[in-house]
């Protein structure tokens, strides 16, 4: 291994041992969930009766992603399958008026199966079964008191013995439809299952989960798909067969998530080359989850992924890409302008750990995150709900809310998971909530859930530098940096339980040999260090201005990470800038 990566793991707490545990998987190919081959043998018998079966999904990245597998999977094994189009204009979860909405426009329905939803829809699941449905439910979310769906399916139910409970919901799909595919026996079946792992690894990432284990591998195998998708000739090259051998709503989603990211490349809303996991994180997750985050019209994405358009119907396709393009666009606009606003706003009285808004349900979430980011507290982004607020709340990791007691209040509810999750507090609690908060961070031990310290490098060696773990002074020392930048990309995806290392370059305006602006607009910054060593700093310039005005021992520090830049068959090592750090 890299000394440099290897000492930048250390540094971050990531041993061999730990490497090596967390790349193996715990659900290996005979692996069952409990009662999942009960799920499975029900739907053997709704198939082979020819009863009517509707996918009852989610509507945020992770429950798109399942609803898609469970669809497509279904319509592929030759199920009378339909797929419900919950409303987004609400807060998570499966009420009974939904299940009313459900009968009404599917009124031949027989049984229902949930994804990325329904393990607490006690009243919904209720009322489903006094429709006379059958209800099978697949989910991730903890369980905290029994249904009476017909079967579950949940890693996180009461009772479960499961070892890695650390999967979305679309895994949880997946991984059921790879059992029914196991019991069909037709392996040109199995593969084409497989080809679903794309979209349980867009939903792995839109929820967050932590990367080890089985949601690793998972992502690394999504996105392979993904990138074999997109360099195919077309998608039969990708299935291996005639498109015209299967079920439309099975081939619609790849050649439109095709199509979508293609219409993105033009519109340079992303970058060619392959995808990462990073294309999921920061262009993919938030696109799809600007439905919810703006309560959009849920069936309108409906029509881009599981419609098929011949080349005379392209414009159709090509408007609902912009339009779910524009919607992303208006979500981050929002957001930006909602935060401004509550951080400048001296009458949250309950602030830094609970801001009240009278925003959109689906912005609150990203609000709570932002403030997460920008305090490292836990907080709660609330608006106006009857007697009382509802939103969304994030925690740093460590911070046990269960055990603070922040929501043992009567009347407070949260729901979801440990550190992203809906909530309710009546008005009248909101000064205990907060104070609830502020003992539970205060008593979480030192560190937790702070970023650890960044690994320093310190150019040329300078004492004037400080403390740094890797002097970058001779040639030797690029060529550590360099094969640094080829190895870490082995050990992707990165994200919660491995996170890439993060370094902070310290250096003096003597080590800098130039310096230019990029971009049309110029906002771009490009610096040339010392040992062949380039800096590039998007929407950086303003940093140029003050590396002009300062002395030339001054120190600065910038964080950033190493990246290989490919230009024209030439490979080129860049530092990547984030922000400037303060000495």
């Amino acid at each position: 291994m890299n000394r440099l990566l290897r000492d930048s793991f250390l540094h971050k707490g990531y041993t061999y041992e730990y490497l090596t545990d967390i790349f193996r998987d715990v659900y290996g190919q005979n692996y069952i969930f409990e009662d999942e081959g009960q799920l499975v043998l029900a739907l053997k018998k709704i198939h082979d009766s020819g009863r009517h079966v509707v996918v009852y999904p989610d509507f945020d990245m992770d429950g798109i992603s399942a609803g898609c597998i469970l669809y497509a999977g279904l319509s592929l094994f030759g199920f009378r399958v339909s797929l419900f189009a919950p409303r987004t204009d609400r807060g998570y979860g499966m009420e009974p008026e939904d299940v009313e909405r459900l009968v009404s426009e599917f009124p031949d329905v027989s049984a229902v199966i949930t994804c990325d939803v329904g393990i607490a829809a006690m009243d919904a699941i209720a009322r489903a079964r006094s429709h006379g449905l059958k209800v099978l439910v697949t989910d991730h979310h903890p369980e905290t008191m029994r249904t009476s769906a017909s079967v579950i399916v949940d890693p996180s139910r009461i009772g479960s013995q499961a070892e890695f409970k650390g999967v979305c919901g679309a895994y949880v799909a997946l991984h059921v439809m790879r059992l029914y595919a196991d019991l069909t026996g037709n392996e040109a079946v199995k593969a084409l299952i497989e080809k679903l792992t794309l979209f349980a690894g867009l939903g792995s990432r839109g929820d967050a989960m932590p990367v080890i284990h089985d949601t690793r591998s998972v992502v690394r195998r999504s996105v392979e798909l993904f990138n074999q998708l997109l360099d195919c000739e077309d998608v039969s090259e990708f299935f291996g067969c005639s498109v015209e051998m299967l079920p439309d709503v099975y081939v619609a989603p790849f050649e439109n998530l095709r199509a979508l990211h293609y219409y993105m490349l033009r519109e340079g809303k992303v970058q060619g080359g392959d995808l990462t996991e990073e294309t999921y994180d920061f262009k993919y997750c938030p696109l799809f989850n600007s439905i919810k985050r703006m309560g959009s019209d849920i069936r309108l994405l409906y029509d881009l992924l599981y419609t098929r358009y011949p080349w005379e119907r392209n414009t159709e396709r090509e408007d609902l890409c912009s339009w779910i393009v524009e919607n992303n666009e208006t979500r981050k606009a929002a957001i930006k302008q909602i935060y401004e606003s509550l951080a400048q706003d001296a009458s949250q009285a309950y602030a830094p750990y609970i801001y009240l808004a009278d925003a959109k349900p689906g912005l609150l979430g990203p609000l709570a995150s932002k403030f997460l980011e920008l305090t490292g507290k836990p907080c709660l982004v609330l608006r106006p709900d009857g007697n009382g607020y509802s939103g969304s709340g994030r925690t740093p990791q460590g911070f046990d809310r269960t055990k603070n007691g922040v929501f043992a209040f009567p009347g407070v509810k949260a729901d979801g998971h440990e550190n992203a999750f809906g909530a309710y507090v009546p008005k009248k609690l909101l000064k205990d909530v907060r104070d609830a908060m502020e003992r539970g961070f205060l008593a979480m031990p030192a560190g937790t859930g702070v970023p650890g310290e960044y690994y320093v490098l310190g150019m040329n060696g300078r004492s004037c530098l400080g403390d740094y773990d890797f002097s970058i002074t001779r040639p030797d020392d690029f060529d550590v940096c360099f094969e640094y930048a080829h190895e870490i990309d082995r050990f992707r995806p990165f994200g919660q339980g491995l996170e890439e290392p993060e370094f902070a370059l310290a250096f003096t305006p003597r080590d800098v040999l130039g310096s230019r602006l990029m971009g049309s607009s110029q906002t771009h910054l490009r610096l040339s260090l010392d040992h062949a060593i380039t800096v590039v700093w998007f929407n950086g310039a303003g940093f140029l201005e003050k590396l002009s005005a300062a002395r030339p021992e001054d120190v600065f520090r910038v964080a950033g990470k190493f990246r290989i830049n490919r230009f024209n068959g030439s490979e080129y090592l860049q530092f990547q800038a984030d922000h400037e750090i303060s000495c």
